[in-house]
């Protein structure tokens, strides 16, 4: 834990462990009262964003105490031209919430279908004043269009729910799915370059075949995604990038680790994005 901690100051900084700790600190006063630590039952997360208490979501304590690193935060905080950004997989809304925060972002279209997760996610974007930025979506993207698939819910954690007929959780609920035809149908505003995060537990490569075929998708400068290692389209996602001209910058915690999230950044946009 102490090596972790060190390797997190050394490349974030003093203020943001610091930072971090103080929200870390909030969840033992809930475990120790059982009660929301606010009135209005919204806190300032890690992120900057105001969340719904939800402690007993995994996920939602996650995105409270910054779990998730800054690398990619920071870049959707600072990027200073006009983008459009598309949120696939979104949760409770974490980046949507900070894309839409940036005066650059002309719109947030966020993907999210599960049922008790988008209401807190609507939550979330209207105590934060992006309800005008922010589209809710409210089914998961998918090679198939289906109006009932089956998602697999882990009630603990949020961010674990999965089309993946691999994922043995106990619950699960009734979705729907979209492909290409719906998404291209989408208005987008004006031609800003397009933003996409994608975080759909083993879901990444039927998800990426389905945007690669979009009109707009020679617009894309950078795609965010989580990536296993272990996973038998693992290749088929790094030579999907290759392929398309993007570069990869891996964001490892740690060498051990087996999953961890990719940047992938339209070759010839390097020198027009910082990152």
């Amino acid at each position: 834990m102490a090596i972790n901690i060190i390797k997190r100051i050394k490349n974030e900084g003093l203020v943001n462990e610091i930072k971090r700790l103080r929200v870390k600190s909030y969840f033992f006063f809930f475990k120790l009262t059982n009660k929301n630590l606010t009135k209005s039952g919204y806190l300032k997360s890690f992120y900057g964003p105001f969340l719904l208490e939800n402690w007993n979501d995994i996920t939602f304590r996650f995105c409270l105490r910054g779990s998730y690193g800054v690398y990619f935060s920071n870049f959707l905080k600072k990027i200073n031209n006009e983008f459009i950004f598309f949120d696939i997989g979104a949760n409770q809304g974490l980046y949507s919430l900070i894309a839409a925060t940036n005066k650059k972002c002309s719109k947030t279209f966020s993907f999210e279908p599960v049922k008790e997760t988008v209401e807190i996610f609507k939550k979330n974007i209207n105590r934060n004043g992006l309800s005008k930025k922010i589209r809710v979506i409210e089914y998961a993207v998918d090679s198939i269009q289906s109006d009932k698939r089956k998602i697999r819910i882990d009630p603990s954690h949020s961010g674990s729910a999965s089309l993946s007929k691999g994922v043995n959780f106990s619950s699960y609920e009734f979705i729907k799915t979209v492909n290409r035809k719906f998404i291209q149908k989408i208005n987008l505003p004006h031609n800003a370059e397009i933003i996409i995060k994608i975080d759909v537990e083993g879901n990444e490569l039927n998800v990426l075949n389905e945007l690669v075929n979009l009109e707009f998708f020679d617009r894309v400068s950078v795609i965010y995604f989580e990536y296993d290692e272990s996973s038998i389209d693992s290749e088929k996602i790094l030579t999907f990038m290759k392929k398309n001209k993007f570069k990869i910058h891996h964001l490892k915690d740690s060498a051990s680790h087996t999953q961890y999230n990719i940047f992938a950044l339209k070759e010839n946009l390097i020198n027009h994005i910082s990152i």
